[in-house]
């Protein structure tokens, strides 16, 4: 038994044992009541394929790679490969914008679908300079399956490759005892020699025209030096005539042919009692 001390008075005791009440958990407490920290969390709990859908919708499409392969002649057409971070729709080609370059056909969709795409294009004429292709924001949007949320439209993307479909140009000739040069404005593809039969040398010694055979061809760099039969001298007047036929015909290194040429005065640099040396540091050779 508990003594109570009569001193104190008996609403004291009652206010202590109403606060020791409120300590005890009900048991008037409905079946599977939730604590509240428990609904805080089960009300930002979604359902895992709308959390990843909601996740996927919020990162925009990106390029992920663009690179150009060379289909055609030297570098007159291309395929463009476009490749992007994720499945998107609505791209086509006039969204394309591209400088240097335009589509084959006029077509309003690229091929392909999804994450790949690919599209024909052919260079500028006669142009020497960067193919620059931009993808501007927003012009495919990303394929989700979570309707709620707006479309995410694409990054934007520059990419940018240095072309040369310009042929070369024969700028001026020279010839001193049996070697006859011609100089280009550029290198040349010394793996691609042409026959001596593409070219025709006419001189005119005391007013009578004649031909002089080439007995050799020899490429170096920009120069293209053709040996003699027999030398010229000095005061002759020299012309050189060439044809661009044949599978070695001359061409650059970027495979753009030479057109066909003729020097009708090649200067004629050959000094009296001046013997013809071997032409030196030739890096390829045809013999005729």
């Amino acid at each position: 038994m508990i003594s109570i001390d009569l001193g104190v008075p008996i609403r004291w005791f009652l206010a202590v044992a109403a606060a020791c009440g409120m300590l005890v958990p009900s048991t008037d407490a409905h079946a599977g009541e939730v604590p509240l920290t428990a609904s805080v969390d089960s009300a930002v709990d979604l359902d895992p394929p709308l959390a990843r859908a909601a996740t996927v919708a919020a990162v925009p499409p990106r390029i992920t790679s663009m690179r150009h392969t060379w289909t055609g002649k030297a570098q007159e057409e291309f395929r463009l490969d476009i490749r992007f971070s994720r499945d998107v729709e609505g791209f086509t080609a006039e969204d394309l914008d591209v400088f240097g370059a335009d589509p084959v056909s006029p077509v309003s969709h690229l091929n392909g679908s999804d994450r790949n795409y690919s599209v024909f294009m052919i260079t500028e004429d006669d142009y020497e300079g960067r193919v620059i292709v931009t993808v501007p924001s927003n012009a495919a949007t990303a394929i989700t399956e979570n309707t709620t949320a707006p479309p995410e439209g694409n990054i934007a993307y520059t990419y940018d490759f240095r072309v040369d479909n310009k042929p070369p140009e024969a700028l001026r000739a020279e010839v001193v005892g049996d070697e006859l040069v011609v100089t280009f404005n550029e290198d040349l593809d010394e793996g691609t020699v042409p026959p001596p039969a593409n070219f025709d040398v006419l001189v005119t010694r005391n007013g009578a025209l004649g031909t002089e055979r080439v007995s050799r061809v020899d490429m170096r760099a920009s120069e293209v030096i053709l040996t003699l039969a027999r030398a010229v001298r000095p005061g002759d007047a020299v012309e050189v005539v060439y044809d661009n036929v044949g599978t070695r015909a001359l061409r650059d290194r970027a495979g753009n042919l030479a057109e066909e040429f003729e020097f009708a005065s090649v200067a004629n640099n050959t000094g009296e009692g001046r013997a013809p040396g071997a032409p030196q540091g030739l890096a390829a050779v045809a013999d005729g």
